[in-house]
């Protein structure tokens, strides 16, 4: 196994690999370039053409970036070849990783027990699924009344137009996130600097981008791309708002949805949320979910 330390310089080989074995919705060159903040950086573990994305932090931990880029027969071996060599030094603490159950259940049966241990599951991520076929854009039924009601309250109320984010003077764009970040309810932290490289690089690697014009004020930014080697699915990666306008996130959402159903997807996955999140995000309508659980592994004698 080879570490790469400059993913720039060698980005063929890595989009190579995603191109090759991608298939998680993180799976995307330019978002994991965008994850860089000055508390971090970014490597690839290469191997036979497979790899891993990973950030090492300023405090010796390394993350593992999304899924393993390998075939699913080979992604176990080339995780704990991964470990071993992440953790071959001794002043790196520990591997943060997010995964499913089933994968995090063959990391427990596989891994060498008298070197590491698994620590217990931090915390737990619900990501729901749109099936868009089977929703509904015309929000019909009681179910949808109070988001027909918000959408129509703020279309009489206001002018509101939706324009490509690459068309906003990025210093808006920033602020937007400035106001984002301070008002958001969840209880997961946000590294802004991600956010304000996505509009430094014009939000390369993203497929869509959409800004909702409230009074002409960028309130909004829906955001995201269509999953590596999948067939009409896209990831939401991007939900941000100003939460100036009462139901603006709402709004923003029900826009997302629509234009990604006339786009023909077939499936949107809505990222990755916390409870309260979650919560948002269910009245939307999904169809099914599923959880990734982030946890870490140590060495044994610093369990």
């Amino acid at each position: 196994m080879k570490l790469i330390t400059d993913v720039r310089k060698n980005r063929k080989t890595i989009k190579n690999s995603i191109r090759r074995h991608g298939f998680s919705v993180e799976h995307n060159y330019h978002h994991f370039l965008n994850s860089e903040t000055k508390y971090d950086r970014t490597f690839f573990f290469k191997f036979n053409g497979t790899g891993i994305m990973s950030k090492l932090y300023k405090n010796r931990e390394w993350h593992m970036f999304s899924e393993v880029l390998a075939p699913e027969s080979k992604r176990m071996d080339l995780f704990l070849k991964f470990l071993d060599c992440s953790l071959k030094d001794k002043q790196h603490k520990k591997v943060v990783v997010e995964t499913t159950r089933d994968f995090r259940k063959k990391i427990i049966e596989n891994i060498n027990k008298d070197k590491y241990y698994v620590r217990n599951v931090n915390y737990a991520l619900e990501w729901p699924i749109f099936n868009m076929k089977e929703w509904d854009h015309r929000l019909k039924g009681k179910e949808f009344k109070k988001l027909r009601n918000i959408r129509n309250r703020l279309k009489r109320s206001y002018n509101i137009r939706v324009v490509d984010s690459r068309n906003v003077k990025k210093e808006k764009l920033k602020k937007l996130v400035d106001d984002w970040v301070r008002n958001r309810p969840a209880n997961d932290e946000v590294e802004k600097q991600e956010y304000y490289n996505i509009i430094d690089n014009n939000f390369k690697g993203f497929d869509i981008a959409r800004t909702i014009l409230i009074n002409n004020e960028p309130c909004t930014i829906t955001a995201g791309w269509g999953i590596v080697n999948s067939k009409k699915k896209y990831y939401s990666a991007i939900g941000i708002y100003n939460y100036k306008y009462p139901g603006i996130g709402e709004y923003a959402n029900l826009d997302d949805l629509i234009n990604l159903k006339k786009k023909k997807y077939e499936y949107v996955d809505f990222g990755g949320s916390d409870k309260i999140l979650y919560r948002f995000k269910k009245k939307f309508g999904p169809h099914q979910s599923y959880k990734t659980y982030i946890f870490s592994i140590v060495r044994k004698n610093e369990e």
